[in-house]
């Protein structure tokens, strides 16, 4: 499977995901690119690895408005304010994310499984000597900007 593939999945996923909890959310796909940096400036990070036929891990980055917009689509207009109720909820949109790209890739023949999120402090990120090449699929939703880094694999 091309990588290409891989990431059109991962972005068609976000969408689909998003939509899903909110029919009229308005969501702009930017053309994807080079991350250029990873965790920077954002309040919340946390990553799922993926395995199977293609392996690599999926980095998600969002400020602390977006993670609480979102936190609140997700909860049905339900104002969330506490920071653990905010964590849980935005890392379980990740693993909806991911867990949706699996079942994509799967349809077009390409076999993932997905770990369980993990939480990143982003003031020491952990990945800015990463040597995979990460793509980034930015969205900006009118709940705020969701930045999905994908790097895969390849042999």
């Amino acid at each position: 499977m091309a990588l290409a593939e891989g990431y059109k999945q991962f972005l068609n996923a976000a969408v689909r995901t998003l939509s899903f909890f909110d029919p009229d959310i308005e969501i702009k796909c930017f053309k994807p690119k080079r991350a250029s940096s990873l965790c920077d400036s954002a309040e919340y990070v946390f990553y799922l690895d993926f395995f199977g036929d293609l392996e690599g891990r999926a980095i998600f980055e969002l400020t602390s408005q977006t993670a609480k917009a979102f936190t609140n689509m997700m909860c049905y207009g339900e104002v969330v304010a506490d920071e653990e109720t905010v964590t849980e909820t935005i890392t379980e949109l990740g693993n909806l994310i991911t867990a949706r790209a699996s079942i994509l890739l799967d349809n077009k023949g390409t076999t993932i499984d997905i770990s369980s999120p993990e939480l990143v402090d982003s003031e020491n990120c952990p990945f800015a000597e990463c040597e995979t090449i990460f793509i980034q699929l930015p969205l900006d939703t009118s709940y705020g900007k969701l930045k999905i880094n994908v790097g895969i694999e390849s042999d």
